[in-house]
């Protein structure tokens, strides 16, 4: 894309934002498969190379508690 006033390139980027991790094993609920790190990871990368292929830049942003939760979040339960 070109930005008419400017005649400088236009770049689109794409954010893939996550947020916290509690689950990363799978669990098996009603015998339909949920949650796991494996299958999370496979949706990101899939998400990253469909970016790609249409022409984006992409930003993958994590904004959780990876390791331990939050005083904050403790005391509150989430």
């Amino acid at each position: 894309m070109v930005d008419s006033k400017s005649s400088q390139q236009v770049k689109q980027l794409k954010i893939l934002h996550f947020n916290d991790v509690y689950e990363i094993s799978e669990k098996d609920q009603s015998s339909e498969v949920a949650g796991g790190i494996s299958r999370f990871v496979t949706a990101l990368k899939q998400a990253r190379q469909r970016a790609l292929e249409q022409g984006l830049e992409c930003l993958t942003l994590f904004s959780g508690d990876l390791l331990s939760p939050s005083r904050l979040s403790s005391q509150e339960q989430g």
